[in-house]
């Protein structure tokens, strides 16, 4: 494999309860990429991610992280899911940090990781805060902070900017920009103009996928959600249908 590539996806297929999630996956991901990963709901970006991290096992094909296989590595990834259940826990913004690390760490090389972490997320402020009582962008961030507190290699994000406002998803954006620089980056939205901005390779995932990068992207961005091959031949069967 190529040095370069740190994600090689050979033929990755998955079905929940015999239906077909993802088909035919085939992405190689290489080092400091920041890949943003689109697609309509329900087309299987969320569960991409989870196969990735070996939340779920694929039906067919493989995964390999590094050279080997997914499970050997997760020491080397950080993730933040679309949802984190946090407002009924009595628990502050560094206890939610402290949950990336390693439990057998001295307690002091722990306080240093979760400042370090704090201090890059913008959240060094808000350390002894409830985690329920900031905004919903502070929270974000704190949850990005528990991913990189460990310095992974590669960062997962489902969705980090939902239900955040414009200003506050500028700011992620521009911290996970800076974070690219050390790591790669994988991360599912839907703010096809802002990740345009940031993101240097798009893929559409709608059952099977569809890659581009930031060179070959469509003047429409919109029309980024047609271009995958399955969409173009069915357009075209109705086209001919109705010819």
């Amino acid at each position: 494999m190529n040095d370069n590539v740190i994600i090689n996806i050979e033929g990755l297929n998955f079905s929940y309860e015999r239906i077909p999630t993802l088909k035919d996956i085939n992405l190689k991901i290489r080092k400091n990429d920041f890949l943003a990963i689109i697609g309509p709901n329900g087309g299987g970006k969320s569960t991409f991610l989870k196969l990735i991290l070996g939340l779920l096992k694929t039906d067919k094909g493989r995964i390999e992280i590094f050279g080997q296989k997914n499970s050997n590595v997760l020491n080397r990834l950080g993730y933040v899911p679309q949802k984190v259940r946090d407002e009924k826990f009595p628990i502050t913004v560094k206890d939610v940090i402290f949950m990336g690390l390693e439990v057998n760490l001295k307690r002091k090389e722990k306080d240093e990781s979760v400042r370090e972490a704090a201090n890059l997320m913008g959240v060094d402020g808000i350390l002894n805060e409830h985690i329920h009582a900031i905004s919903g962008g502070q929270r974000q961030r704190t949850f990005i902070a528990r991913a990189i507190v460990s310095d992974p290699d590669i960062l997962l994000l489902d969705e980090p900017t939902a239900s955040i406002d414009s200003e506050g998803q500028i700011k992620i954006y521009e911290l996970l920009k800076k974070l690219n620089k050390d790591k790669t980056i994988l991360m599912v939205s839907h703010d096809l103009n802002l990740l345009t901005k940031y993101a240097n390779t798009i893929t559409v995932i709608n059952t099977t996928a569809c890659h581009h990068t930031n060179k070959n992207l469509p003047q429409n961005i919109s029309d980024l959600y047609y271009q995958c091959p399955v969409e173009i031949l069915n357009s075209s069967i109705k086209e001919k249908e109705n010819d």
